[in-house]
């Protein structure tokens, strides 16, 4: 995969591409790009705000898709629906990355790839975004319902979490579990966290555990800590060697660590999400009925997270508590992912009502 400067280093005129390509700077166009790389670049910049994670992830798609493009001697301008179609077909299959991606994982990329087309055209660069005449794979609500776990699933989690043992790797699979269920957080807002992100806070008159969190955007919110995030860190913190709590004079590192001990870099996300699925796909095993058992076997790491949103609403939490602790940019994104608890309600109050028969 080619490199993609995504400094401002454009000009009018540039050499042409693979197997002769070249895109040439049109009249009216708002950014200074003469070929697709450079295009690409001026898109990066134009979402520099991102979260490092979410900028990264949009520099790769667009990178894999114009190399794909390439190999068949087109350019963003000229690739066709054909060409679409074929891109996904790949993804599907597992020839852009190694990997099968799933139908929902493939509409993901392309609303990547769409929000880039479509900033190209506006832009004048393209002359359309043929990205807008292709269909999803799958509905909203297909995505959204689905992504997290059952009480019978939860149970089946927390009986493989008891057959842990106190390596490095089962004490660091321990401490994850609880604090992305308890806290609800993101990996990449848990792992770039510093142990010292956690402090104990004074409010009015009482000690409170604060976990302060830098959301999307460098947005900072400082969330109350449960008894059950608290706890295991303590224990995560006693096995790496560290005094119980933390305190804001030390510097120990970041909340997750590698295997092999503190490093100066938060951990790869990867890491943890790779070591997460094989557990799960462990926990799936407990479950008797198939369809549990299968649907538990695709969970992933952010199905915590879903997992622990959903507990809340069904216990009664307010959507704009949830909202908040989530870090959603406002209470409607909450309710849309989360429907199926609204739904739960909806069931239980309207048989509430006198049953009629006529």
């Amino acid at each position: 995969m080619r490199e993609i400067a995504t400094t401002d280093s454009s000009s009018a005129s540039a050499p042409a591409g693979p197997g002769g390509l070249a895109t040439t700077t049109r009249r009216g166009q708002l950014i200074d790009a003469a070929t697709d790389e450079q295009a690409i670049a001026a898109w990066l910049r134009a979402r520099a705000r991102k979260s490092p994670a979410t900028f990264d992830r949009y520099k790769r798609e667009g990178t894999r898709f114009l190399d794909y493009l390439q190999r068949r001697g087109r350019t963003l301008d000229t690739a066709s629906l054909d060409d679409v179609h074929a891109y996904e077909a790949a993804l599907l299959a597992g020839q852009v990355t190694g990997k099968p991606r799933t139908p929902a994982a493939a509409d993901s990329v392309f609303a990547v790839l769409g929000s880039m087309m479509s900033l190209l055209s506006a832009a004048g660069y393209l002359r359309a975004n043929v990205l807008v005449l292709r269909e999803k794979q799958t509905a909203e609500s297909d995505i959204r319902v689905e992504r997290f776990m059952s009480n019978a699933e939860l149970a089946a989690l927390f009986d493989e979490a008891g057959t842990l043992g106190t390596s490095p790797r089962d004490e660091r699979i321990r401490f994850t579990l609880v604090w992305f269920l308890s806290t609800g957080s993101r990996v990449s807002e848990t792992l770039k966290a510093p142990m010292n992100s956690v402090y104990l806070a004074q409010e009015a008159g009482q000690s409170r555990w604060i976990w302060r969190i830098e959301r999307k955007g460098g947005r900072r919110a400082d969330v109350p800590l449960r008894n059950d995030a608290l706890d295991a860190l303590v224990r995560y913190r006693r096995h790496l060697g560290m005094p119980h709590y933390p305190t804001p004079d030390r510097q120990d590192g970041f909340l997750v660590w590698p295997l092999r001990g503190q490093s100066t870099a938060p951990l790869f996300r990867g890491t943890v999400s790779q070591e997460l699925k094989v557990f799960f796909k462990r926990a799936a095993e407990r479950l008797e009925d198939a369809g549990q058992r299968g649907h538990m076997a695709q969970a992933t790491t952010h199905w915590l997270r879903h997992t622990s949103a959903t507990q809340l609403l069904d216990a009664g939490a307010s959507m704009r508590f949830v909202s908040k602790l989530l870090g959603h940019a406002n209470q409607a994104i909450t309710s849309s992912v989360y429907d199926h608890a609204d739904r739960e309600t909806w069931r239980h109050e309207i048989n509430k009502g006198q049953s009629y028969q006529i």
